[in-house]
């Protein structure tokens, strides 16, 4: 009978079995200790905290937080993990790399699709290229809104629900 060290430290109980959680040594699981873990030790961003906003989706909050952390896998990202792509340009025209700021903001689809939400949210159509900048103007128009008044409130919620057949 062959033993180690290892199976000898194995203590057998007569409890139900159960899953630990032992990340902040609680034994319990909580988002918060899985959201600390990430942002600590898996993908730091510039060291800005996470933002989530909760009037809008999750999905959308998570889109957000993968474009941040340029994790779409756009042709560039899927090529600089070694994947076989046939060639990384943009296929809508053939016009420069697809990177993650080009699929969302460089690309003239992409851009013409954002201009067309700005106008039709009534804010300023401004050319963003980049995801920082998509933020930094983001911050500003929130800043001037007062999502406590109701009319904004239901305006911003009329928001997550497009009709683009008016």
């Amino acid at each position: 009978m062959i033993t180690n060290t290892k199976t000898q430290q194995v203590e057998f109980s007569e409890d139900q079995d159960r899953w630990l959680w032992n990340l902040v040594g609680e034994g319990s699981f909580s988002v918060a200790s899985t959201r600390s873990f990430i942002e600590e030790g898996l993908c730091l961003l510039d060291g800005s905290p996470t933002r989530w906003v909760k009037l809008v989706p999750i999905k959308v909050n998570i889109l957000a937080w993968r474009i941040a952390l340029n994790k779409i896998p756009s042709r560039f990202n899927m090529s600089l993990r070694g994947l076989d792509v046939p060639s990384i340009v943009c296929p809508v025209f053939q016009v420069g790399i697809e990177t993650t700021n080009h699929f969302f903001f460089s690309c003239s689809v992409a851009s013409a699709i954002v201009t067309r939400i700005l106008v039709w949210w009534e804010l300023p159509a401004n050319g963003f290229s980049t995801y920082q900048e998509w933020l930094s103007c983001y911050i500003e128009i929130q800043k001037d809104i007062p999502l406590n008044d109701s009319d904004n409130l239901n305006a911003f919620e009329d928001m997550q629900q497009p009709n683009f057949h008016e």
